[in-house]
């Protein structure tokens, strides 16, 4: 009975150490190897295919040209620093912009409708954008001019003469100043009276028709001009 035990007990004991020596970290064991690492050979058609790739984007830098505003906006700021010790951001810049670039084109305009008013004026019917044949107006005889042309029948060049003459008339009475390169609406807008204005403007108006227009003048249609004219020659400015 003893001898079967000793038996059983040596033999759960080669079993064990078997498994322990089989449980064992082999690399404990393994031969000690020293290797250098070596660079991988430069290959131009790799490296090319790896910087056609999407993804590849690791030493591309975007540098972005500076417009005249960033300069403009960076000025300003080293200005803003150094005067008030403050500085104003790319927002605020731009819209300080927009109100500069609109109170430049107020100033702009009101010296463009002092030097030349009449480039102002839109008419929605009648657009009065015709310039006046070059005329000598100071030697020329309009009221001889126009009943020559009466007698004629060219009603047309008689409402012509008859313009020539109310504006060297209203030249006369500094309301306008006549140059032969003012186109009608520029005559227009020079007239400071509003009553005056608005009776010159009709005039012109039927002027442009008859004269290069579609309007055929005839023995009435130059009457009704006719007595037109005299009346805004009479007129009084205020």
């Amino acid at each position: 009975m003893k001898k079967a035990l000793l038996i059983l007990c040596l033999f759960f004991f080669f079993s064990g150490f078997t498994v322990l020596i089989k449980g064992q970290d082999t690399l404990a064991y393994a031969k000690k190897e020293i290797r250098t690492v070596e660079p991988v050979p430069y290959n131009n058609q790799t490296y090319t295919k790896f910087k056609n790739q999407k993804f590849y984007d690791y030493y591309r830098l975007e540098i972005k040209n500076k417009s005249v505003f960033d300069i403009l906006h960076e000025k300003f700021n080293q200005w803003l620093s150094r005067v008030f010790k403050k500085t104003i951001d790319r927002d605020e810049f731009d819209r300080l912009m927009e109100v500069v670039g609109i109170f430049i084109v107020i100033i702009i305009g009101v010296i463009l409708y002092i030097s030349k008013p009449g480039i102002f004026y839109f008419g929605k019917k009648n657009p009065l954008t015709y310039s006046i044949a070059e005329e000598n107006i100071e030697v020329q005889n309009l009221d001889l001019l126009t009943e020559n042309s009466i007698k004629e029948k060219r009603f047309s060049d008689a409402i012509r003469w008859q313009y020539l003459k109310t504006l060297k008339i209203l030249h006369d009475r500094d309301c306008i100043s006549y140059d032969t390169n003012k186109t009608v609406n520029e005559y227009v807008y020079e007239i400071k009276d509003l009553n005056l204005r608005k009776s010159f403007r009709n005039l012109s108006g039927e002027f442009v028709y008859y004269r290069y227009g579609k309007g055929e003048a005839d023995v009435e249609k130059f009457a009704g001009f006719r007595t037109a004219a005299e009346i805004v020659q009479k007129m009084r400015t205020g």
